[in-house]
């Protein structure tokens, strides 16, 4: 599946399992995350590097993990953070940071994480996330997962593939579309369902396009052509 479509059959499933799409969607930027994975070295373009400050000083969140764990594209994310950002540096998420907390309904308590089988062989054991933030303005902009998030989410096992297994990965998933929803109202829970005669939806549905075809041309003797 082409990663692009991957990812919005993520954002579609998600939706289902967390009721993302009955929440508040920030309006600036149009799209409140962006997401970069790779496997080989990524520099970024002039005009790239433009786009990405711009996207963070609207209040958009940049999310990037490394699919298999590829030390060559975390060496070169590295840089290319720098290179955007050259004020501010990238710093580890403490597993007490609201993130990994139902910070809204929706979100999931994180208490621990599971990785790979091949993970524990080549880092050891551990349970804690390894994620690393750069905030702007006292708000998280960047998180960088120098692990495998990718494969975790397509719930594949492939021996190699250094990163979290698909059940925490879906977790920290989960956390990472909801966050930027965090500071924006959010509906309230356990209310009695609308009813046609006496509740009005609260968000109106989007019109539907409106095609109004021109009816052919009429002929001389007042038939069709």
């Amino acid at each position: 599946m082409p990663r692009a479509l991957f990812f919005a059959f993520l954002l579609l499933l998600l939706g289902a399992l967390t009721g993302l799409a009955q929440l508040p969607l920030p309006a600036d930027p149009p799209y409140a995350v962006a997401h970069l994975t790779g496997t080989t070295n990524r520099d970024g373009t002039n005009a790239e590097v433009t786009a990405l400050r711009e996207f963070t000083r609207r209040g958009g969140l940049f999310l990037i993990d490394s699919s298999g764990r590829s030390e060559a594209f975390n060496t070169s994310v590295a840089a290319l953070v720098k290179r955007v950002w050259p004020d501010d540096q990238l710093v580890p998420l403490m597993p007490e940071h609201p993130l990994f907390s139902a910070f809204i309904p929706q979100a999931a308590a994180i208490k621990k994480i599971d990785y790979r089988k091949f993970w524990h062989l080549t880092h050891g054991k551990s349970e804690t996330p390894n994620l690393h933030a750069l905030s702007l303005h006292n708000k998280l902009a960047v998180i960088f997962a120098p692990d495998d998030l990718t494969s975790g989410l397509r719930g594949t096992n492939t021996w190699g593939i250094a990163g979290y297994a698909p059940t925490s990965a879906e977790l920290l998933a989960r956390n990472l579309l909801l966050w930027p929803l965090k500071d924006l109202p959010q509906p309230l829970t356990n209310t009695p369902p609308a009813t046609e005669s006496t509740t009005q939806p609260s968000t109106p549905p989007l019109p539907s396009p409106s095609f109004s075809p021109t009816p052919p041309p009429k002929a001389a003797d007042g038939g069709s052509l």
